[in-house]
């Protein structure tokens, strides 16, 4: 009896269509490309970034130094922002007037509020554009909203290459995130004299943007307000408030 054995059948489809091999180099340049960017932008874009984070964070603290300085502290009536309680000419207690402080707060956070978001609007009239410190930045750029240009030659850390290649633009956006209090130390000066020292602490959230990265930094500025000696008799304590800080006032976008 004669064995059947069953023919394999072969599957062949002819050589691969041009159409195809066009559609598959297409597909597989893409992935390289996404692959080589990839791995470009995992580098270079810390480099950039550490360079914009130092530029904004100057700036900032500038605008935040300038608005507090014009707006507030040349304003400001210090003898006003704490009350001295006394009885029979010896003082009891220092605290802060909180009215006064609150209002004093609230006009700050306006000011800087106003001067950040016009720099991230492109709006240099709120902005102290003559002062000296803007002579560095490009003022048709500041109109665009770009308060930096990074060169690319910087990504190779070289001081002759770091002025060539295109252009990085670096935008800042406020994210509306912005806390300040009154901070105070208070210590004897002499026998019978305390000395209150003041200081403005203003907390800035802030977001740096480059063409395909963002990230988001605080910005924290100490500004000295004022130095009040209070004579007489060293104080029986100090309430809560100037021994440590004034409460925070927030503003939000």
């Amino acid at each position: 009896m004669r064995k059947k054995y069953r023919r394999r059948r072969r599957f062949y489809h002819g050589p691969i269509k041009k159409k195809h091999k066009i559609i598959i180099f297409i597909i597989l340049l893409i992935l390289l490309f996404l692959y080589v960017f990839y791995q470009i932008n995992a580098v270079i874009t810390p480099i950039l970034m550490t360079h914009a984070e130092t530029e904004v964070r100057s700036l900032s603290l500038f605008i935040i130094n300038d608005a507090v300085t014009d707006d507030i502290i040349d304003q400001t009536e210090v003898d006003e922002l704490y009350v001295t309680t006394k009885s029979q000419n010896t003082i009891q207690s220092v605290d802060f007037n909180t009215f006064k402080v609150n209002q004093l707060l609230r006009d700050l956070n306006e000011n800087v509020w106003k001067r950040l978001t016009s720099l991230q609007e492109g709006n240099l009239e709120r902005l102290n554009i003559e002062d000296s410190f803007f002579h560095n930045y490009n003022q048709d750029n500041l109109k665009k909203g770009v308060v930096y240009e990074i060169p690319f030659g910087v990504v190779f850390k070289h001081s002759l290459l770091s002025n060539l290649g295109p252009k990085i633009p670096v935008k800042l956006s406020f994210s509306g995130n912005m806390n300040s209090y009154l901070k105070t130390n208070v210590k004897n000066y002499g026998i019978n004299n305390v000395m209150i020292e003041i200081s403005i602490q203003i907390d800035v959230e802030e977001r740096i943007l480059l063409p395909f990265h963002s990230k988001k930094i605080a910005v924290s500025s100490e500004i000295p307000l004022a130095i009040k000696i209070i004579e007489g008799q060293v104080p029986n304590y100090y309430s809560t408030g100037l021994k440590e800080n004034s409460p925070i006032i927030s503003a939000t976008k």
